[in-house]
């Protein structure tokens, strides 16, 4: 399963790099980013392309260190309150009758 996984994860980054490869190959000139008064460079549309999608990755890879969530650690039962509620949860079941089976 986790061969399988990694394939095909590998063939959906293959996919989009050669995507990425044969729309700057057709779209060679040279662009340039503008926001208010600032502008960039002159660089190909293909190189840009890449750099927003490897700063993508690295972001994506970024923030869910942020937001990651400790309080299941924090919550977790300690090892004698989750047996004693498995315990009286077990008895629980065994008090219960089957109604199927309790026709008297």
């Amino acid at each position: 399963m986790n061969q399988t996984k990694q394939i095909i994860i590998s063939l959906i980054i293959g996919f989009w790099l050669v995507v990425i490869a044969l729309f700057s190959i057709q779209n060679i000139e040279l662009i340039s980013l503008k926001f208010f008064f600032f502008e960039s460079i002159k660089i190909p549309l293909g190189v840009l392309l890449s750099f927003i999608l490897a700063f993508g990755f690295i972001i994506g890879a970024i923030i869910p260190l942020f937001f990651s969530n400790n309080k299941s650690k924090k919550n977790k039962p300690k090892f004698n309150q989750s047996k004693r509620q498995n315990q009286k949860f077990n008895r629980e079941l065994e008090e219960e009758k089957d109604p199927l089976f309790d026709w008297d």
